[in-house]
C-alpha cells in the first residue's frame, strides 16, 4: 500500500554487497511529513509483533496539529497506513504524559509510563503511574492499580513496562505496599491482568518470599501470550545461585529458570552480573548481556557480550564479536522469535547498531551506518526493537549523517526492515 503524503521514510537505500545477509535492508528515518524534521526529541521506541505498528516516546510538536508542547508523549505510527496519532491521551481524547511506551501485537493497545496525575480515570494518583490505550474505543485504563482499583501508593519504576501480544498482560516494577504484596522496600516485578484486575508477582523467590535487594524487566521482558517473564534480579531467587542473574518466571505454572548459564538445563551460571534481558514473542529464545569470563559461554574469544538463551534446547550462545569492536562491547538488545538479535554496541566510543542473524555470512552487521558504510556519527540504539518474524525492526538515534537532511540536532526514529516488506511500496511508485 502507498504511504500518504501525510507520512515518510527517508530511505537511505538498499545496502551494497557486503554480505549476504545485509543486502537485503533498508534503512530509513520516521519524519512528520514531506521536507518536514520532528522539532524535537524522539526516543523510547517499540515495534509491534507484527511489525506493523511503531511507538515512541517524543517532545516534538509536529508529529500532529494538536500535540501539546514540553511535554512527552506517545506517539503510534501505522507503517501501513502511515496514519499517525498521539497514544498518550485520557479517555476524553486530552493528550497527557506518556513515556517508555510498549504495544500489542496489532498495534491496537499501548502501554505507558505516566507522570502528572491527570489521567482521569476516577481514582486520585500521583507519582508514576502505568496506563493502557485502547486505540480502537480510545479508553485509558490505570494499569499499576490494585484489584480494588486503588492506584500504586509508591513508587513505579519510571524506566520500563512490557505487554502480551493481546495487551491483556503488563508487566512493571514498583515499591507500592497496596498491590496485595506487601512491601521490603526493594522494586518488585508485577504483572497486572488487564481483564480481571488482579495483580500477580513475578519477581517472588523459590520459597515465595519477596525478591531480596529488587529486581528489573526491560520493555522487552515479556512473551506474546504472557506466560514468560524475564528480569534480572540483584539478589538470588534460587537458592545457591549467584547474585546479579536473568531469570525466566512462568506465570501459568510458578516455575522458576535460571536462564545466564553455561549450556544444560543445569549449566554453570554465570560469575558475573547479568543485565537488559529480552524475550522473543514466543517465549523461546532470551538474550541478556554478562560479560565473557563468566561462564556463559567459554573464553572471551570473538565474544561480543551478549548471549542466547534457547528455552527448548537449554542451549546458550555467545552472539559473535563483530570485527571493528572490542571483546564485550555490547549490552542492550531484543530478540526474534527465529533468534535474531538486534544488539547496541561500544564502537569509537559511541553506541551503534548491529544485527545478528544466526547462520547468516557477514553476521553480525552494522545497522547505524552512513550510506557511506560508516558508523553513525551520534549514540544509535540507546532503545530497540525487533518483531516477531524478525523483519522489522526499530531504533533510535542522535546520529544526524544516517539520513540525508537531518539536521534537527536531536534523536530521531529509524526503521530497518527486510526488502521483501516493503517492495510493494517501490512497485507502486514509493517515493
Amino acid at each position: 500500500m502507498l504511504l500518504p503524503r501525510c507520512f515518510l521514510l527517508v530511505f537511505i537505500g538498499l545496502f551494497g554487497a557486503v554480505g549476504a545477509a545485509k543486502a537485503q535492508w533498508i534503512s530509513g528515518r520516521l519524519v512528520p511529513g514531506v521536507g518536514m524534521e520532528a522539532n524535537g526529541a524522539s526516543e523510547a521506541v517499540d515495534v509491534s509483533a507484527d511489525g506493523r505498528t511503531v511507538v515512541f516516546s517524543t517532545s516534538a510538536t509536529n508529529w500532529v496539529p494538536e500535540a501539546i508542547a514540553n511535554t512527552d508523549k506517545v506517539m503510534a505510527v501505522d507503517l501501513d497506513t502511515g496514519l499517525m496519532e498521539v497514544a498518550s491521551r485520557t479517555t476524553g481524547g486530552g493528550v497527557i504524559r506518556g513515556e517508555a511506551p510498549v504495544v500489542s501485537r496489532d498495534g491496537r493497545y499501548v502501554a505507558f509510563l505516566h507522570h502528572g496525575g491527570n489521567l482521569n480515570v476516577g481514582v486520585p494518583h500521583a507519582n508514576w503511574q502505568v496506563a493502557r490505550k485502547d486505540r480502537v474505543t480510545g479508553q485509558l485504563r490505570l494499569v499499576s492499580a490494585n484489584s480494588g482499583g486503588e492506584a500504586s501508593n509508591a513508587h513505579v519504576n519510571d524506566d520500563w513496562v512490557a505487554m502480551s501480544g493481546d495487551g491483556r498482560y503488563i508487566a512493571f516494577e514498583a515499591t507500592s505496599s497496596n498491590l496485595g504484596i506487601p512491601s521490603n522496600g526493594w522494586n518488585q516485578v508485577f504483572v497486572k491482568d488487564m481483564d480481571t484486575g488482579q495483580i500477580h508477582h513475578a519477581s517472588a523467590t523459590m520459597a515465595g518470599a519477596l525478591a531480596p535487594d529488587g529486581c528489573s524487566i526491560r520493555a522487552n521482558a515479556m512473551s506474546d501470550n504472557g506466560r514468560y517473564v524475564v528480569m534480572i534480579c540483584n539478589q538470588p531467587l534460587i537458592a545457591g545461585m549467584p547474585n546479579g542473574q536473568a531469570y525466566v518466571r512462568d506465570m501459568t505454572t510458578n516455575a522458576l529458570q535460571l536462564i545466564s548459564r553455561a549450556s544444560g538445563i543445569s549449566g554453570t551460571p554465570s560469575t558475573a552480573f547479568a543485565s537488559r534481558a529480552a524475550i522473543s514473542s514466543n517465549g523461546r529464545f532470551v538474550s541478556f548481556q554478562t560479560r565473557c569470563y563468566g561462564g556463559v559461554g567459554g573464553d572471551c574469544t570473538n565474544n561480543s557480550g551478549v548471549y542466547v538463551r534457547d528455552l527448548q534446547s537449554h542451549v546458550s550462545t555467545r552472539i559473535p564479536r563483530p570485527a571493528a569492536l572490542e571483546v564485550d562491547a555490547c549490552s542492550v538488545s531484543d530478540v526474534s522469535d527465529i533468534g535474531t538479535v538486534l544488539m547496541g554496541c561500544v564502537q569509537s566510543g559511541r553506541t551503534q547498531v548491529y544485527l545478528h542473524i544466526p547462520g547468516a555470512a557477514g553476521t553480525p552487521f552494522l545497522v547505524s551506518e552512513t550510506a557511506a558504510g560508516q558508523p553513525g556519527n551520534g549514540v544509535s540504539g540507546a532503545t530497540l526493537a525487533v518483531n516477531a518474524n524478525g523483519l522489522s525492526m526499530v531504533f533510535d538515534s542522535l546520529a544526524s549523517d544516517l539520513a540525508s537532511g537531518d539536521t534537527n540536532g536531536v534523536g530521531d526514529v529509524f526503521v530497518f526492515v527486510d526488502e521483501s516488506i516493503i517492495s510493494g511500496l517501490f512497485a507502486d511508485s514509493f517515493e
